[in-house]
Parts: structure tokens; C-alpha cells; sequence
């Protein structure tokens, strides 16, 4: 089956083969490798066949989530972890939709809330990209919301200096431009959406920088504001408001962790 094509659903159910199978550059619209068995395989680019077009694989080429986890399987067994992740998100997706349907499954909602937590900050561990731009998509949002508790502060040296009109405006237009570059990691299969929302991202931070007249001096208090381990900072920044510095810290640090993880998913050998 080496570079098939098959346009309708492909089913392997309860199937066994003794030899190579070889699956590779294979296209498909839906694939189903429920209970397959095999001695020796090759998944290596596969790929999706929607509309006459190739697309990435996703979750809705898949008719259930042990046809994912066996292609992961395989290839965390040949310590393939580039190709494994693929899978990983895959299977991760079925574990939602199968949790968001069960009425049985303890722990249901604490587990669906960590699931998700992970697909949005770092696709379960696999896209660092993803955890750097929510990073810096959230800066902007504390930042906007510090400066809503200046009042609260139990300092001489506010930030009142960052609260005119063209500060919060700054601070919205990149939020907005950051925001989209994280939102275009959610269609990398959908490549007119994905491609539309970088270039919007990218001209929406091009005019918030270009119209901003303090962008260097935000910058750096939005580093002391979001650093997590109080360097660079002359100051307590959150003497008054202590909950509000845990809460950005916590967050801070959960996103970092994922990016650590993320990105040594991409770069480990073994």
C-alpha cells in the first residue's frame, strides 16, 4: 500500500498481517486500525486526502482512538518521539471527547479541566510555540490589569505613568496581535486560516508598535511585572495586591513548565 490513496474510509479492523506492512506517504480521508496486528510496520508520512487536497492528520481522520495510539505506539517504540507526538494530540483529543461523554468516570471534570489546560498551553506537551505565544499574549493582560490595581498598591512609586489612553490602547493592540499568532497554532491544518491569522497578528503588532512611543519602557516593566522569580525588580511590585502576584506567578510558571516540556519533547532523544 506504499503511496495508496484512499478517498472513502479505510478499515483494518481485526485484521493481521505477517509481514511488512507498509503504509508509507499512504492518503486517506478516515483510518481505522481497530485490534490490527502486525509484525513489522511503516507509518512514516501519512497524510490526509480531504477535498483533492492533502492536509496534516487530525482527529477527524481517525475513526477512534486506538487507531492513534497504535501508529504512537509504534513509534515510541522506535524512539521516533517527532512522529510519536503527532499521535500523542490525536489521542489526547479522543480522551476528551470520550471524558466529555462518559457519566461514569471519576474524577471527570478535574481531568477534562487538566486536559484541557494542557492542549491550550502547549498541545499536550508537544508545541512550544504555543506556550511561548499565550506567554506573551498574557503578559500584555496582566499588565492591563496591574494597572486597573494601582490604586491598591502600597508604594510611592505607582505606575500612573502607564495609565494614558495610548498606554491601555498599546497594551490591547498587541494583546489582540500576540492572540492571534496564539490562535493561528489551533488551524495549522487549515492552512488559508492559519496563514491569515499570522499575517493579521503580525500587521496588527506592526501598528502598536509603530503608534506607541514608549514601547521600550513597557517592555521592561512587563518583564519585572511577569518574572517569577523577582529578578530585575528594585521594588515588591505587588506589596497590597500579594494574591493577585501569586496568581500571575502560579500561571507564569505553569507556562514555562509546559514549554520546557514541550520543547525537550522536540529535541529528545530517547
Amino acid at each position: 500500500m506504499r503511496d495508496a490513496e484512499f478517498h472513502d474510509s479505510s478499515r483494518f479492523w481485526g485484521s493481521s498481517v505477517n509481514n511488512l506492512v507498509d503504509f508509507y506517504n499512504l492518503s486517506y480521508s478516515e483510518i481505522d486500525l481497530t485490534n490490527f496486528k502486525y509484525n513489522n510496520a511503516n507509518f512514516l508520512h501519512m497524510r490526509a486526502y480531504f477535498n483533492n487536497v492533502y492536509i496534516s492528520l487530525d482527529k477527524k481522520n481517525f475513526s477512534n482512538k486506538e487507531s492513534a495510539r497504535l501508529i504512537k505506539s509504534h513509534f515510541e517504540k522506535q524512539n521516533n518521539i517527532t512522529e510519536a507526538n503527532k499521535y500523542f494530540q490525536i489521542e489526547q483529543d479522543f480522551y476528551i471527547e470520550d471524558l466529555t461523554k462518559s457519566k461514569t468516570e471519576p474524577n471527570k471534570f478535574s481531568s477534562l479541566a487538566t486536559l484541557y489546560l494542557n492542549k491550550w498551553v502547549s498541545n499536550f506537551g508537544t508545541d512550544w510555540i504555543r506556550s511561548l505565544l499565550l506567554l506573551l499574549m498574557l503578559s500584555y493582560l496582566f499588565m492591563r490589569l496591574y494597572i486597573d490595581l494601582d490604586s491598591h498598591l502600597n508604594t510611592d512609586e505607582h505606575i500612573k505613568h502607564f495609565t494614558q489612553i495610548s498606554d491601555i490602547q498599546y497594551i490591547w493592540t498587541m494583546f489582540v496581535s500576540w492572540g492571534l499568532l496564539y490562535l493561528s497554532t489551533f488551524f495549522k491544518s487549515d492552512k488559508f486560516i492559519f496563514w491569515s491569522l499570522i499575517t493579521l497578528g503580525i500587521v496588527v503588532g506592526i501598528i502598536g508598535l509603530n503608534t506607541y512611543d514608549s514601547v521600550l519602557d513597557m517592555q521592561n516593566y512587563i518583564i519585572q511585572l511577569t518574572n517569577p522569580i523577582n529578578a530585575f525588580k528594585n521594588m515588591n511590585l505587588y506589596e497590597g495586591i500579594e494574591l493577585y502576584g501569586a496568581i500571575v506567578r502560579i500561571t507564569i510558571l505553569t507556562i514555562i513548565y509546559q514549554f520546557i516540556v514541550a520543547f525537550r519533547q522536540n529535541t529528545r532523544r530517547k
